[in-house]
């Protein structure tokens, strides 16, 4: 009797494992389809009668391949009695396999996000931008102050026309923006190009402008000049009324930083700076301009500045290949390089303690990612782009960032600084005669912008290449994303 029950016992335990096995098989069946097809629209986490599929990449080198990759399915029974778990991991998945071919990316919810324009799956950018060929009543204001400059940097994305010894005085530098401010709200003065520390009296003069009129205002400099011109320039300032000070250091590596500002005291001089202001506590930024040379080091150096300087702000621009960079033979980086770099830095951004701002403000996107947060889903537009039929999208349409170039001669107003600098298209040109801005009506940026085929302007300049996208052997492409898109929600700068 007891042999009969144990045996009976076993023969139920045989069943049970049997009826397990082909549950298993059958959700197997069910669910690996789906997740292969959703996988092939680029999704990150789906929800699809009661299946989650997470799946993971394995990066390589300058590229994404999907070399392994795991597929976590929970199915749960519509009964609620058996909840089955099947783990399933492909050792290789081939490149050419259609079905994975297209990327991914996750992002950063801050990365997304542009002053009131918001990149989300709800809320598109189609939906957002709207042509306005008039200025908003609230602008932001990147000020070009002079043509001087104390460096000679092999990539300087100003066109080398506009170096020289020009600048605008500080009583033409009132009447134009109180000309500005008599028709707009100003929100914020961004003082640059081509180096404020050239002319310290006249930059500490518009940061008391900004100052007095309730205006914030922001600073960048290359960091080089001595500590008793940042002295001058800085003079009679409080640290806390100064929003933000960036300071240009593209790597922690002497060497290489010293390549790319063409000056073997750069690195030092810099670095002295930058301790000089922590340590007079003003808001420091590190933008670290990015190409070949430094690539391999920005990760590092940003883990030492943020663990050695407590510098806890920072910008990355993946640097201009138009004018002096193409001059010197400097290439624009590979969109999958960049993307790759971009993931790692926003992975690192989570390790560091107390980070403020990671400001990427360029990105490489698939068509999938364009057709999703770009395009709302709109395959027309999406196929349409594709076409190269104009698109209306470029942020600077919507005409909320003015780009003001000014000396003793002459003053433009642009949408874009590099729309400006790279082709020269401009809205306004100030008359000082009859003290007001004419609006040019030969090469308006509003039109060029209107007109644009690809998704900014200027991007085929700044590539110095005839495509706005990176192709692999497989035919994967990567499009190249205006700088203003995707900048974080609380900087507007360039």
């Amino acid at each position: 009797m007891e042999k009969r029950e144990g045996k009976d016992i076993w023969t139920r335990l045989k069943m049970l494992v049997l009826v397990y096995f082909v549950i298993n098989l059958f959700t197997f069946s069910i669910t690996m389809p789906v997740a292969y097809y959703y996988h092939s629209v680029a999704e990150t986490k789906l929800t699809v009668s009661n299946i989650y599929i997470a799946m993971e990449e394995k990066q390589l080198a300058g590229n994404y391949w999907i070399e392994s990759v795991n597929h976590e399915i929970r199915a749960l029974q519509t009964w609620n009695i058996l909840c089955a778990t099947l783990v399933v991991t492909l050792p290789m998945v081939h490149r050419n396999n259609e079905l994975i071919r297209r990327y991914k990316f996750v992002y950063n919810n801050h990365l997304m996000e542009k002053s009131d324009m918001n990149v989300s799956e709800s809320n598109p950018l189609i939906h957002q931008i709207s042509p306005q060929k008039a200025l908003r009543n609230k602008v932001y204001i990147t000020y070009n102050i002079c043509e001087t400059c104390n460096l000679n940097c092999l990539f300087c994305c100003i066109n080398d026309k506009y170096h020289g010894k020009k600048f605008i005085s500080i009583n033409n530098s009132d009447i134009i923006l109180n000309d500005i401010k008599e028709h707009y709200d100003i929100d914020t003065i961004f003082i640059m190009a081509n180096e404020p520390t050239t002319q310290p009296e006249l930059a500490n003069h518009i940061m008391k402008y900004a100052i007095d009129n309730n205006i914030k205002i922001k600073i960048v400099s290359n960091g080089f000049s001595p500590i008793g011109v940042y002295k001058k320039m800085l003079q009679d300032i409080n640290p806390k009324d100064i929003n933000k000070i960036t300071i240009s250091l593209d790597s922690m590596e002497e060497k290489a930083h010293n390549i790319i500002r063409n000056n073997d005291n750069s690195f030092n001089n810099t670095i002295r700076t930058i301790m000089y202001l922590k340590n007079n506590d003003y808001k420091i930024r590190v933008q670290m301009t990015i190409c070949d040379i430094n690539y391999d080091t920005i990760i590092d150096s940003v883990r030492k500045l943020n663990n050695q300087y407590n510098i806890n702000n920072f910008a990355f621009h993946c640097m201009s290949a138009s004018n002096r960079a193409a001059k010197n033979g400097l290439n624009h980086l590979n969109a999958f390089k960049w993307r790759k770099l971009v993931t790692n830095l926003f992975k690192l951004k989570e390790e560091l303690p107390d980070i403020e701002e990671f400001s990427v403000p360029i990105i490489a996107m698939t068509e999938n990612e364009l057709l999703k947060l770009y395009f709302g889903g709109d395959k027309k537009i999406l196929a349409d782009f594709l076409l190269r039929k104009p698109l209306k999208l470029c942020p600077a349409i919507n005409s909320n960032n003015i780009y003001l170039k000014a000396n003793d001669d002459d003053v433009f107003i642009s949408r874009c600084q590099i729309l400006f600098d790279n082709i020269g298209n401009y809205s306004y040109k100030y008359d000082y005669n009859n003290k007001c801005f004419i609006e040019n009506v030969n090469n308006n940026d509003f039109e060029v912008v209107k007109d644009s085929k690809t998704l900014c302007p200027v991007i085929l300049t700044e590539l110095n290449n005839k495509n706005d996208f990176e192709e692999d052997e497989n035919g994967n492409r990567l499009y190249y994303v205006c700088r203003v898109l995707l900048a974080n929600p609380n900087d507007l700068d360039y």
